[in-house]
């Protein structure tokens, strides 16, 4: 993940009161940070499967809902994920994509699972966002 537009302090700041790490983390200049984000423990809050059930240090579908809400209102003007594919500038613009993230195929062609089934945190929805 890339975020723009706030600094190292806040990004370990909101990110540890998630119960989350950060995970090779370089930082670009002084508000331009590139970094994982991954949950303390493969079984816990914001952990997720892979496609073949096995637990791993992977932060699920509400982890990235949570944390990037948060970036936003700490004042984050760009973030760059792998897992959406496009820069997102606005609040507005990633929750035009949760739907999209919550749907997306994390599986293979032969075994599809959607990135939100892979959930193990105990998140408190289970279904899309409209």
């Amino acid at each position: 993940m890339k975020v723009i537009g706030i600094t190292e302090a806040q990004i370990s700041a909101i990110t540890g009161g998630l119960g989350l790490e950060l995970d090779n983390f370089r930082s670009i200049n002084t508000h331009s940070h590139a970094f994982r984000v991954v949950p303390v423990a493969s079984r816990g809050k914001y952990s997720r499967t892979t496609a073949h059930g096995r637990h791993m240090r992977i932060t699920c579908y509400h982890g990235f809902r949570d944390v990037i809400r948060r970036y936003f209102e700490a004042g984050a003007t760009s973030i760059k994920t792998a897992s959406f594919r496009k820069t997102l500038h606005t609040e507005a613009d990633f929750d035009d994509m949760l739907p999209k993230l919550a749907d997306q195929n994390v599986g293979s062609l032969y075994r599809p699972v959607r990135f939100i089934d892979l959930c193990d945190c105990g998140g408190e929805d289970a279904t899309v966002p409209s």
